[in-house]
């Protein structure tokens, strides 16, 4: 029942069954009937401060400017009612069009939100689920409820009674809803049969203890934010690069700054035979954000660890993310190798 599972949805600590003056039930979250947007703002406050309730009706009015205002908040509640106003009372044909054009407005909505609010998580729940039925239903198979009632619709009806009644099924309320209510009992008829109610509402019915109408979906909707800007650029300052005593000394250059425009990228610089690493591959981080060249240079030293036979080495310097395609590929002259063919006993 909306008046029942809806406020449940907001945080809280207690829900308590309250009688009305006029001898309706209603709920209680933390002692207080959240009955007004308002209300259900400042209950969502208290347990996120800075957070709201707003109606669907206010966003999807789209107006960009008074929506961003909106999404600035930490946490907000949408709160979305177009099958419920537009479906009592309709035909069967009208039901599924009005689930099938909320669907519409959700996903709409949902694009919305990430794509212009700036917000990376939205959920989408809803408060129960609904038995539709395409045939009426007659009098003759509706139950009559016989006993004091508390409150009764076409689907439910609650009591203090205790009784067997046949063709009913009796839950302690306070084990199946959360609500704190001594000695009250659910009663919900047997299978998709429904009961004699001022309600109405047959094809479309709230309440009841069918899966279809306890099972509720919860869908996430993630927006990964991706960082689209290019990161700096790289390059070897010195030229005729070459090995000394098995040690490779050069300077590095990160071309950009880090800025608005251009991201940091961290790199892994290494000598190479071939594809095989003859250096440990050290790594980097070009983050700078001075705007000076000079201020930019990074140090690169490296030392063989393996014996390489080869007189021209490669140093490759490789994105972290990205080992196939090399940033930096120059040719190094190992002159260690050549030292040795002119050193004679």
């Amino acid at each position: 029942e909306t008046k029942f599972c809806k406020p449940a949805l907001l945080p809280h600590r207690t829900l308590r069954l309250y009688a009305e003056v006029d001898g309706t039930q209603n709920m209680g979250v933390d002692n207080r009937i959240l009955d007004t947007m308002d209300k259900r703002t400042e209950q969502v406050d208290a347990y996120r401060q800075g957070a709201i309730c707003v109606d669907y009706k206010t966003v999807a009015e789209y107006e960009q400017t008074k929506n961003r205002e909106i999404f600035k908040h930490p946490l907000v509640y949408v709160m979305h009612n177009t099958i419920d106003d537009k479906s009592h009372g309709a035909t069967a044909k009208d039901i599924v069009e009005n689930c099938r054009n909320a669907i519409n407005e959700l996903e709409m909505l949902v694009h919305k939100i990430h794509e212009t609010y700036n917000v990376t998580e939205v959920y989408i729940t809803a408060d129960h689920g609904f038995l539709l039925n395409d045939q009426a239903f007659e009098e003759k198979d509706k139950h009559k409820v016989t006993e004091a009632a508390l409150e009764k619709s076409s689907r439910y009806y609650l009591t203090q009674s205790v009784a067997s009644v046949h063709g009913i099924v009796k839950f302690p309320l306070a084990k199946v809803s959360g609500m704190e209510a001594d000695g009250v009992y659910v009663a919900v008829p047997e299978g998709t049969n429904r009961l004699q109610a001022p309600s109405g509402g047959y094809r479309f019915a709230h309440g009841g203890a069918s899966l279809q109408e306890l099972l509720i979906p919860v869908i996430v909707s993630w927006q990964e934010r991706e960082n689209t800007k290019p990161s700096v650029g790289v390059m070897v300052l010195d030229r005729n690069l070459s090995i000394q005593a098995s040690r490779l000394r050069c300077k590095l250059l990160q071309t950009d700054a880090v800025s608005m425009e251009r991201k940091a990228r961290t790199i892994r610089v290494a000598l190479y035979h071939n594809d095989r690493a003859v250096t440990p591959v050290k790594e980097f981080v070009l983050d700078n954000t001075d705007a000076s060249l000079d201020n930019r240079k990074v140090l690169v030293d490296l030392t063989l660890n393996q014996n390489v036979n080869a007189k021209v080495l490669q140093l490759k310097a490789y994105d972290v993310t990205d080992h196939l395609n090399p940033l930096i590929k120059e040719n190094v002259t190992n002159n260690t190798l050549i030292a040795n063919d002119f050193d004679f006993d």
